[in-house]
């Protein structure tokens, strides 16, 4: 696959470098960048060489350009070119304006990575080859409508001007009773063969001959001499004709005109015969036969020009159905007085059978999404009341997919002379890909800002929670070294603080790294265990954390689940440790566990001061203690209930908690229940 050719326009090297590296850490083999620090040479290269890059990375801030100005004269030197803009924070405004202005794409410098990068510059590479598809499309369709248009405008002008056959018939039903003769016929042409096309009448034997086979060229005829020469021949006998057989007709009177196009060149013969009793030819006979015959020329060259035309028009529909399904677009129209529609063979691929077929019954309002309904009928009630432009984007619902698309319709309406609506023609797409790729694009741009706007407050509140512990290290061994001769008591009592607070520090860190591996992805094991075991093992080591609780143990029924013991164990330690350090020495806390369902539940209450209902969905945020409970410090980390509340998600469960203030704190836990086959399949 060859590298994709970017042009990036940046006079600041530390960005341009920046740029660089992201592409090659991104897509190492991918793209092949040149870089230019003004936009003139850019512009002189555009001039003097064809297609020498793919895409350009454009700054909107160079020496000899400024902001749109910028995007103007690139766009006039190569309007073709994609274009993806680059600005700082102020400048958003301007980097917005230039995608109005055809620019596929803009990026905010310091806020895109590697990967964001590359996949800008591919996106606007394939939008800007997706115009120029529907540039090319919109031009074949108008294309093909002129040709349509001209077509139509040409029968009309046949069927006033009479088609060769017409005008044959019509000289020998108006012509041919004044002339009285017998037949008349139309000889053509045909490479190097004379070929009766049209007769009527009663043909003499000889002309009956030459309808089976025609005439040579190598075969000496009167016709071919007409055809040649360009001149008509009469004759009122056979003696005066030469000796050819393909005219031995010696009772007859014989007449031969030429029928000639508009460059001069006689193209066939218009014949006719009659009985030798009725007298030579007369001139105005003669000036008949020639009006005919030259009315014939134009009918023949205009039938020819038809033939020409439609052997074009069909090639022209040939390719463009071939266009039409290559880009996966259907072409339709809707004729507003018969109500009748019409697709291109893509729409049941495209559109799906259904709605294809409701289109045509008028039903479409069946397979849009009834979120879309409005829009689209204010949209084509608007177009066909005052306007020639129709465009619609809307869901269709695709039966074969099971599924709705969302498709975009682009077309123009026909009037007649009176203004009235008559056509409604265009193009539909299915544009499902692009808007799923957008969904996509937005979602993980939300997603990457909350990710950062988490990790800002988690590291500002991690160097808040560590600050208290180190100052009040810092300063024991501040007033340590600058009283050496200190009484024991006191030393001792900042060595006693020294030790608590390094503890603190401790249980900061170790709970910090615990979550760093949750958010890392780090996977918890799934082995088939009782939960029960597991609350009871944490049970009994959180009775050294009580301080003169009442340390109550419930009804533990037989759960058996799947998960990792030491995480679940750790997890039981985190919400009696929680529910000991609020409820003050005189009160209880109780762990009990029963089963609901296809859910394993287990419940740590305690009677200690409650939680406002307020803070009740931020518990779980890490650093974040309720108000009540900041009357005095618990000695906690802050990150107990968020370590709780990743192992019970890493066990596809579910944890909360009840409280009122004032009455105390209930902390909920729904694990699965394990399945006997997966049990017994491990």
């Amino acid at each position: 696959m060859s590298r994709l050719r970017v042009l990036l326009v940046e006079d600041n090297p530390g960005d341009a470098f920046l740029v660089q590296e992201l592409l090659e850490e991104a897509a190492p083999d991918a793209f092949a960048l040149e870089h230019l620090t003004h936009l003139a040479p850019a512009l002189e290269r555009l001039q003097h060489e064809h297609d020498p890059w793919d895409v350009v990375l454009l700054d909107l801030s160079l020496p000899d350009a400024q902001g749109l100005d910028t995007v103007h004269r690139m766009r006039a030197a190569a309007p073709g070119l994609p274009l993806v803009v680059m600005s700082g924070l102020g400048d958003q405004s301007v980097a917005l304006a230039a995608v109005k202005e055809g620019a596929q794409d803009y990026l905010v410098k310091g806020q895109v990575d590697g990967q964001g990068l590359a996949k800008a510059l591919r996106y606007a590479v394939e939008r800007a080859r997706i115009q120029q598809l529907l540039t090319e499309q919109n031009r074949l369709l108008h294309a093909a409508r002129k040709r349509s248009e001209l077509l139509a405008a040409l029968s009309d002008a046949l069927h006033a001007a009479r088609t060769p056959e017409q005008v044959a018939q019509t000289a020998a039903s108006h012509i041919g009773p004044l002339l009285k003769v017998d037949y008349m016929a139309l000889v053509q042409q045909d490479g190097d063969v004379l070929v009766l096309t049209h007769a009527w009448g009663h043909l003499p034997e000889p002309l009956a001959r030459i309808a089976e086979g025609g005439i040579p060229r190598s075969v000496p005829s009167a016709m071919w001499q007409v055809i040649e020469r360009g001149v008509a021949l009469y004759t009122e006998d056979y003696l005066s004709l030469p000796q050819h057989l393909d005219l031995d007709l010696p009772a007859y009177g014989v007449a031969l005109e030429p029928v000639q196009g508009s460059d001069g060149k006689a193209r066939a013969v218009f014949s006719a015969g009659r009985p030798k009793p009725h007298g030579p030819w007369l001139e105005s006979e003669r000036e008949l036969m020639a009006r005919a015959a030259a009315t014939l020329g134009m009918a023949l060259e205009r039938a020819e020009m038809v033939a020409r035309l439609e052997a074009s028009n069909r090639a022209l529909e040939s390719r463009l159905a071939l266009a039409l399904e290559s880009a996966g677009m259907v072409a339709w129209e809707w004729d507003l007085r018969q109500r009748q529609g019409m697709f291109s063979d893509t729409a049941e691929q495209v559109l799906g059978r259904q709605a294809v077929q409701t289109w045509l019954g008028e039903r479409y309002r069946e397979v849009v999404h009834p979120e879309d309904q409005a829009d689209f009928d204010a949209r084509l009630r608007a177009t066909l009341e005052h306007g020639d432009e129709y465009r619609a984007t809307f869901r269709v619902w695709h039966s074969e997919r099971n599924d709705y698309l969302w498709v975009e319709h682009r077309g123009r309406v026909s009037r007649d002379a009176r203004g009235r609506p008559v056509i409604l023609s265009g193009i539909a797409y299915d544009i499902t890909p692009y808007r799923l790729a957008e969904a996509a694009l937005r979602e993980s741009e939300a997603r990457l800002r909350r990710i950062n706007e988490a990790q800002k407050r988690f590291v500002s509140d991690a160097a808040h929670e560590l600050r208290a512990p180190l100052t009040a290290i810092l300063g024991n061994l501040e007033l340590m070294e600058r009283f050496p001769q200190m009484p024991p008591a006191e030393r001792e009592e900042a060595l006693q603080e020294m030790r608590q607070e390094a503890r603190r520090m401790h249980r900061l860190v170790s709970d910090l790294l615990t979550l760093a591996r949750g958010d890392g992805g780090v996977t918890v094991r799934s082995d088939p265990l009782p939960l029960g075991d597991v609350l009871l093992a944490a049970f009994e080591e959180a009775r050294h954390l009580a301080r003169g609780h009442d340390l109550r143990l419930g009804p533990l029924a037989q759960a058996q689940v799947l998960g990792d013991s030491d995480y679940l164990k750790q997890l039981a330690l985190i919400l009696l440790d929680n529910a000991l350090k609020y409820t003050p020495p005189d009160g209880w806390v109780e762990l009990e566990l029963s089963v609901r369902g296809d859910k394993a539940e287990f419940h740590v209450r305690d009677n200690g001061p409650g939680i406002p209902t307020a803070d009740l969905p931020r518990v779980f945020e890490r650093f974040f203690r309720a108000d009540t409970s900041r009357s005095h410090d618990p000695g906690g980390s802050g990150l107990g209930l968020a370590i709780a509340k990743w192992i019970v998600e890493s066990h596809k469960g579910n944890i909360w908690l009840e409280s009122e203030l004032g009455h105390g704190t209930t902390a909920v836990v729904q694990l699965p229940l394990a399945k006997v086959s997966q049990a017994s399949a491990r």
